[in-house]
């Protein structure tokens, strides 16, 4: 029986292919057909490969493979469907085996040599909707490639899948007319898809098959999942556990303060994209910076085993890091290292920071995930620098500092065009201006939504990007795409924990606050020293979900957080009026008034999304009983 280590589930880009009648080309020739099909999925086994995948499992007719990115799984699909079209016409006795492919983004299970799991599942549902010779995919992985691959895709609508409650999106995928299927070199195209070092180590890449051998081999539990996609709920003992503290900044200039953040910052998201770790979300880890406070408290304050802390001295086109990896339960140094290179080299020292802490921790690292360390932002120096400045203000998240932070970002995609991270930075700041008013409001969501796809298509492991796309789709009520994107940016970066917070709030709009609860509390687990935001998003899931007791509690615990956020009153009203607590619910839209003496329930309700008009409904009714107009 496999051991708890042993079922590790995660989150992979899965290639499902059959043979179409197979029973029937058996019967008029055994050996010949078995023969044959055997050489059909040989080849396509080399396409896979070729496309930097790994196949798994032969069941009989079916093969069963992860590759690394969805637009690998779709051009080794095509690539090997021409092949095969072409092999099968030598053969004039009708025993030429057609193949089907299904491709899908899910959750899987690696044990004892075989693949199981929702997203294997959905794979071959996927690929029973496929005619001979084709290649179907989910919504997912549709989203996920980029427009710039050379792919045409027809729309099969929403299908019921056998064993899902939710009908699946899927296209029928195919090369355009005219071009030519990518060849694997080709895939991450010059200036667009970059990586920090032409070639891995051969040490580096010994080191992690020596420390980590297989997947299902970690020395540590089998995440607890639950039943929604992307979300996996965690406790220190399920998998190694990380927080990443700001590294000082010892420069003499005290104006490179954010640049060691930015390198703190950068760190914490490469290591986020690992599903082997827990990271410790950035805004929690920055709640300790400039604070003495030993290494263990720290640790403990946050839930996690692992503390990595360092500093950063930048001296013109200098700089020197330090970093040090600490086992918080003892206090022991598991690794520490000084880095004195060229400012150029900055990405090649974070890449190598990265991978000391995957091999002293003892994570194995999928294909996939190997190439997300290896992936630069850019090759331009100045152009991150000015992106960097940009993100210190870009997190203050007022109006003046977003229209600051807008402008560097502008100027860091003139000194780099296929700077994919700064597009999708640009679309976040337009989302602001949606989100606060701030700009010309249906112009502002038309801008994020072009910075988001505009980045994808430079990029399409980008999170941010994906998440770029969700935050716009649920305020166009397109609750299924919404979902979809935000379940990309999870499956892209674990760790996420405001991708975790918004599909919670997607999920409770979509009518499945159940699951919103789930994701939540993830986000909360990522991001402990969150103050309100987290805490309103479960309320709110709560309260429809009809748990008022709970949804009050959360929402009570936002406020008093911060009580100058209107939506805590509104739910809170709400929540009260349920409880049939009618002073309360009077005493908070009286407070309504009292932050925004404009408040009008006609405006509230135009801007909220919800997927059933008849909740929205009753929101209204319930606000407007306890004294609001």
């Amino acid at each position: 029986m496999a051991s708890e280590a042993s079922r590790a589930r995660t989150l992979a880009v899965l290639l499902h292919a059959d043979v179409v009648g197979s029973t029937r080309l058996v019967q008029e020739n055994e050996e010949t057909a078995h023969a044959r099909i055997t050489d059909a999925f040989t080849r396509l086994s080399g396409f896979i490969r070729d496309y930097g995948g790994t196949v798994h499992e032969v069941r009989g007719d079916a093969l069963v493979a992860e590759m690394r990115r969805a637009s690998d799984a779709v051009a080794a699909a095509i690539a090997f469907q021409a092949n095969n079209a072409e092999h099968n016409q030598q053969h004039d006795d009708g025993i030429s085996p057609e193949i089907r492919v299904g491709v899908s983004l899910g959750e899987v299970i690696f044990a004892d040599k075989t693949v199981t799991g929702p997203g294997i599942v959905l794979a071959q549902r996927v690929e029973q909707l496929a005619s001979p010779g084709g290649v179907c995919v989910t919504g997912a992985v549709h989203e996920a490639i980029p427009s710039r691959m050379p792919f045409a895709y027809r729309d099969l609508g929403q299908n019921s899948a056998k064993g899902f409650d939710e009908p699946v999106q899927v296209y029928a995928a195919e090369l355009k007319e005219g071009e030519y299927v990518p060849k694997p070199d080709a895939l991450a195209t010059p200036g667009v898809t970059r990586t920090r070092s032409r070639l891995a180590s051969f040490a580096a890449v010994a080191l992690l098959v020596v420390a980590g051998g297989v997947v299902w081999l970690q020395p540590w539990q089998a995440m607890r999942s639950t039943e929604s996609p992307g979300v996996k709920e965690q406790t220190l003992a399920d998998v190694p556990s990380i927080a990443v503290l700001p590294f000082s900044n010892i420069s003499s200039v005290a104006e490179q303060e954010y640049f060691a953040d930015g390198m703190t910052e950068d760190i914490i998201t490469d290591l986020s994209k690992l599903s082997g770790l827990f990271v410790i979300a950035r805004s929690s880890s920055f709640a300790f910076k400039g604070k003495q406070i030993d290494v263990k408290s720290i640790a403990k304050d946050l839930n996690v085993r692992y503390v990595l802390e360092g500093s950063v001295r930048r001296e013109g086109q200098r700089i020197r890091i330090n970093a040090q990896l600490i086992d918080a339960t003892s206090g022991s140094h598991l690794w520490g290292e000084r880095y004195d290179r060229a400012l150029s080299d900055v990405f090649a020292v974070q890449d190598e920071i990265a991978r000391k802490i995957v091999v002293s921790l003892r994570i194995t690292l999928s294909e996939r995930e190997h190439n997300w360390l290896s992936h630069a932002p850019t090759d331009n120096v100045e152009a991150y620098d000015v992106y960097l400045r940009a993100r210190t203000d870009h997190i203050k998240v007022t109006k003046e500092s977003t229209v600051s932070a807008r402008r560097m970002y502008q100027r860091a995609v003139e000194l780099d065009p296929a700077f994919a991270g700064a597009y999708a930075a640009l679309g976040a700041t337009h989302w602001l201006d949606w989100i606060f008013q701030w700009g010309d409001g249906a112009q502002s969501l038309a801008r994020a939504y072009e910075f988001s796809q505009k980045a994808l298509q430079l990029d399409d492991s980008l999170a941010l990007s994906h998440l770029g796309l969700g935050q716009v789709y649920i305020w166009q009520k397109r609750h299924e795409d919404a979902i979809r994107s935000t379940d990309t940016a999870i499956a892209l970066e674990p760790n996420y924990a405001m991708a975790h917070g918004w599909r919670s709030f997607v999920l409770s709009w979509s009518g499945r606050p159940d699951e919103a609860i789930e994701s939540v509390k993830q986000a909360m687990r990522l991001h402990p020293k969150d103050r309100f935001f987290y805490k309103f998003a479960l309320g709110f899931a709560h309260s429809l979900a009809g748990r008022y007791e709970e949804a009050v509690r959360a929402l009570e615990g936002s406020v008093a957080n911060n009580p100058h956020f209107l939506p805590n009153y509104t739910e809170l009203a709400f929540v009260y009026g349920k409880l049939g607590r009618n002073d309360k619910a009077e005493a908070v839209a009286a407070e309504i008034l009292r932050v925004n003496p404009k408040f009008s329930l006609d405006a509230w309700a135009r801007n909220l999304p919800f997927k059933e008009q008849s909740v929205l409904d009753a929101h209204i009714e319930a606000l407007r009983a306890a004294g609001l107009k």
